[in-house]
């Protein structure tokens, strides 16, 4: 997964490596989920700014893998 800018206090990019869709979770630092959807692009956007500062593990299941990587919102 590649995230940018990183950390960030808006939208963020994101882009799969080895997947074209699938469904992506966030969870904050406590391992509450806040956020879910299913994508359908290898390429797509998230919105921060909703959120509270912090820390933010970033999980795309794209069926046979899945892929996790941290966020940090500013």
């Amino acid at each position: 997964i590649k995230i940018y800018p990183n950390p960030s206090s808006g939208i963020v990019n994101v882009t799969l490596k080895y997947a074209a869709s699938g469904v992506v979770k966030m969870f904050n630092q406590t391992g509450q989920l806040v956020l879910e959807k299913t994508v359908s692009s290898d390429n797509f956007q998230i919105d921060l700014s909703p959120f509270k500062n912090g820390l933010y593990v970033l999980v795309v299941n794209s069926g046979n893998e899945v892929m996790k990587e941290m966020i940090v919102k500013y």
